[in-house]
């Protein structure tokens, strides 16, 4: 069983990547987080197999957001999505966990 957490700002593409994965048939748990509740997510997503990351406009923000996940929820790997390319690269680095 595979957990899969959604991280993704504009609600359509949300739902879009909800639907795409939801026919994929992978046996586990797909999971939407809200940004609100990032401040104190639940213990059961940590070590999630799969991290899909939607890069916000302010991708400065975005980098934060994203490493302070990574640190707090241990996640295996990490898909990050961007509308813009190339997305700006933090100075500090990627995240370990992210593959694409």
């Amino acid at each position: 069983m595979a957990t899969i957490l959604l991280l993704e700002p504009h609600p359509l593409l949300r739902l879009g990547l909800r639907h795409l994965l939801a026919q994929a048939h992978v046996p586990g748990d797909l999971i939407d987080l809200d940004p609100a509740g990032l401040n104190d997510p639940d213990p059961w997503t940590h070590h999630a197999d799969l991290l899909l990351f939607g890069l916000p406009a302010d991708a400065e923000a975005g980098w934060q957001t994203l490493a302070d996940l990574c640190r707090r929820l241990s996640p295996l790997r990490v898909l990050v999505l961007a509308d813009h390319l190339p997305a700006p690269l933090p100075e500090a680095g990627l995240p370990e966990a992210v593959r694409g």
